[in-house]
């Protein structure tokens, strides 16, 4: 669908060597694999029960510290969960398969969830609102000696919140991924933001979530975005059309990916 001459903020400029990384659905998203080479940490706010990616940026980069951010999982909440499958199981209302997944989430998540790689179940949120609060200068103090990183960001709606303050650390952000929703009803807010990114970022890339619907000009409801920090230069070209074959995959693999034309 080509999208109105007013959008043109949201047009990505070609990267070179981008690479997809995590799931192959929805949690998978596009890096320009050569800036993966200079950062030292991966900061993820928003993991639910899949760390595809985090996994796989730890492949190549498994000296990195990776902290992650989420108050919706943990321990506590996979034996819950682990506990009402087997008993579903005993009335009859689960498979054995069923409990066999539940079971593996729980064991994977101990597996991956060590050394320097860290989750706290904490909300990232723009104030100490609640006790389970984590603040974006409180991300940053304890990766102090980063430099370089490398954020990813899928936390529902709250993006909005928390950018201004991501920017203040803008100098210290290599590769910038953010979801972002509701950019229909929200427009103004969403084209507020993607402008003051614009300061500090380049767009590598833009995925529409095919969960959602398009606003009535086009744009998906929903936009997976990659940034590059502009202290690494910039492109001479922009893309004209999207999803990118072989590398994009729509979200809900039972719906047709949402095209998009600049």
């Amino acid at each position: 669908m080509k999208l109105p001459e007013q959008l043109k903020f949201i047009q990505p400029f070609v990267y070179a060597e981008l690479t997809r990384f995590g799931s192959a659905c929805d949690g998978g998203y596009l890096v320009p694999r050569q800036y993966l080479v200079g950062i030292d940490a991966l900061i993820s706010f928003g993991v639910s029960v899949d760390w595809n990616f985090e996994r796989s940026i730890r492949k190549i980069r498994p000296d990195i510290p990776i902290h992650c951010y989420d108050h919706t999982v943990g321990t506590k909440l996979f034996a819950k969960h682990l506990t009402a499958g087997f008993f579903s199981f005993l009335t009859g209302r689960e498979r054995p398969a069923g409990v066999a997944a539940r079971l593996s989430i729980w064991r994977d998540y101990h597996r991956f969830f060590k050394d320097k790689t860290r989750h706290f179940a904490q909300r990232i949120y723009n104030r100490h609102e609640s006790g389970i609060d984590a603040t974006i200068d409180d991300v940053f103090e304890r990766l102090k000696d980063s430099r370089r990183s490398l954020l990813k960001m899928d936390i529902e709606g709250a993006e909005y919140r928390v950018i201004p303050d991501i920017l203040k650390y803008a100098d210290r952000i290599d590769i910038l991924i953010a979801e972002f929703h509701d950019t229909g009803p929200l427009r103004v807010v969403f084209a507020e933001h993607m402008g003051l990114l614009a300061e500090h970022f380049h767009v590598a890339h833009v995925h529409g979530n095919n969960y959602c619907g398009r606003a009535d000009d086009g744009l998906p409801e929903a936009l997976e975005i990659t940034f590059i920090s502009r202290r690494l230069g910039k492109p001479s070209e922009s893309r004209t059309r999207l999803p990118l074959p072989g590398l994009d995959s729509p979200c809900n693999a039972g719906a047709p990916d949402l095209g998009m034309a600049f």
